[in-house]
């Protein structure tokens, strides 16, 4: 498997019913952002949302373009009916894409599907999933150190969840490869424990932060250890100072009820820093380069959700953004320093990047 280098590119997903997402919009915008992403010099894209269409009219636009696609067809609060629904009427057409292009496309059968679906935990909204995944990792960790005073006998149990991921992963797998035969993937989270046995390429989205920064590159490694290819299919952090901290928890510091940042995490203010940025991503590239990751995609290329606002720091919603790409409320795009920073990376030049 060639190494891949890339980023996220959302090309629109509802994350509840009342969440209004213009995808005609997001739809004209596709070439010129695919566009700008080869220019940063990306070899890779993953297209992910929920809109078939413009799944479709990207995963084309980017192939294309010379890029290579994995097509992640991306469901919120979906059932298991709808789910595999959205990923079956996306293989079907993926696999008219890889008869034309080769293998330059790879389908990521779903992404976190222990809290995008409610098929592991059954509450109906997203951040209600959040919560309750939150608390499975809570008893994971009082179950792991309990065995040493018999606590983990008396806990409730956490394996059902597990199973119930295994179990659905391993659906969408076997009746993916009926309609499409190229490279699969799932774009997992680390506790979810999947067998890989089913699947082309280990994908992982595998933040960084304050809890595992330890033990990150034994966790890469062991990755390495199933015998197959291994894509980091999220990893990135917001522009702040301390965001590095809290990995894919960063965008946290934003109140999406008030429509503005919070004041602090914990003791500490929110000052946006893009250089902090910028600088995680450069040390996650080069380690990655270092542990030879097959392929890695940083998260992402813009959120539409978080409007940059420079003239009204409480108010501008990018400083809790991932994204490379900010728009502004008149239209206006951006490129954050992280976004240089990777292209000089990408590209091998040394741009002119503030610090």
């Amino acid at each position: 498997m060639e190494r891949s280098r890339g980023i996220n590119y959302e090309v629109g997903m509802k994350f509840h019913p009342e969440h209004q997402v213009d995808y005609e919009a997001i739809n004209q915008n596709i070439e010129k952002d695919l566009e700008d992403i080869k220019e940063m010099g990306c070899d890779s894209v993953r297209i992910y949302g929920d809109n078939p269409e413009n799944l479709i009219v990207a995963a084309k636009t980017a192939l294309e373009k010379g890029l290579k696609v994995w097509l992640s067809p991306r469901l919120i609060n979906g059932e298991e009916t709808e789910t595999l629904d959205l990923l079956l009427k996306i293989a079907g057409q993926a696999e008219q894409l890889r008869l034309e292009h080769g293998d330059n496309i790879t389908l990521v059968i779903g992404n976190e599907l222990m809290i995008d679906s409610r098929v592991v935990f059954e509450e109906e909204n997203y951040a209600d999933r959040i919560a309750q995944f939150k608390k499975f990792k809570a008893l994971e960790m009082a179950k792991k150190y309990g065995k040493l005073i018999g606590l983990h006998k008396v806990l409730p149990d956490t394996e059902q969840f597990k199973q119930r991921v295994q179990e659905l992963t391993k659906k969408l797998a076997l009746q993916t490869r009926e309609h499409f035969k190229g490279k699969i993937t799932y774009a997992s989270l680390p506790d979810e424990d999947i067998d890989w046995e089913h699947f082309d390429i280990v994908g992982v989205n595998l933040y960084k932060d304050a809890l595992n920064s330890g033990k990150y590159a034994k966790e890469l490694e062991r990755y390495k250890s199933h015998g197959k290819p291994v894509a980091i299919t999220e990893f990135g952090t917001a522009p702040f100072k301390g965001a590095k901290h809290l990995g894919g928890y960063a965008h946290s510091v934003i109140d999406w009820q008030r429509g503005k940042l919070k004041r602090g995490m914990g003791f500490l203010p929110v000052l946006r820093d893009e250089k902090a940025q910028a600088d995680y991503l450069e040390t996650m590239i080069k380690m990655y380069e270092k542990h030879e990751i097959d392929a890695h995609f940083i998260f992402e290329y813009i959120n539409l959700n978080t409007l940059a606002r420079p003239e009204d720091p409480k108010r501008d919603l990018s400083t809790g953004s991932f994204a490379l790409t900010h728009n502004t409320p008149a239209g206006e795009r951006i490129q954050t320093q992280a976004y240089h920073r990777v292209k000089s990376l990408y590209k091998g030049e040394n741009e002119d990047v503030e610090n």
